[in-house]
């Protein structure tokens, strides 16, 4: 009965933690609005217009996060897609959204358009289809969640070479298309 009560407080602390402190001090709408921003900085780049922050979206992901935290993960619903980041760290606080989102976006050096599966946190990041995002956090004391929602979902087959344009800064475009 005691180790349930003990388990129960930890996963209820480590939540806690990131639902009023952000992923460091941050608050969560804050935070949101930097992953935005930087999303909508790699849109540009691809040819894609800008995403806008949908609340629905954000209490899905949220609810997402805390489910991976709590090692019981849910269902995906084929409304929207997501992107999840996950880190080992002893503080959030050392991990930014700007960091967040560029992982996202360095898959584009490993993306091919002949291989649709090759960059798939790129590829739905850059997604022209997708319209709105949500994003949730969760940390349960050794591990970081990130979840980003998106709607309309991407990352769907036989779209892709419609919807992800390679950054047109970067040499290897012509090599992939």
């Amino acid at each position: 009965m005691f180790d349930i009560e003990i388990i129960q407080l930890v996963k209820q602390y480590s939540n806690y933690a990131a639902e009023t402190n952000g992923t460091h001090g941050t608050p969560i709408e804050e935070f949101q609005q930097i992953i935005l921003d930087q999303h909508n900085k790699y849109r540009e780049k691809t040819n894609a217009n800008k995403l806008q922050i949908n609340n629905d979206l954000n209490e899905k992901a949220q609810k997402r996060a805390h489910a991976e935290a709590n090692e019981q993960p849910i269902q995906l619903s084929n409304d929207y897609n997501e992107n999840i980041y996950v880190v080992d760290t002893g503080d959030p606080s050392k991990i930014t959204g700007e960091q967040i989102v560029k992982a996202w976006y360095n898959e584009h050096y490993h993306y091919n358009v002949k291989n649709e599966s090759s960059a798939p946190h790129f590829s739905q990041l850059v997604w022209k289809n997708s319209k709105e995002l949500g994003i949730g956090h969760a940390y349960n004391g050794h591990r970081l969640y990130v979840v980003a929602l998106y709607q309309p979902p991407g990352n769907i087959r036989g779209q892709f070479q419609a919807n992800v344009d390679v950054d047109s800064h970067d040499e290897r475009k012509s090599a992939n298309r």
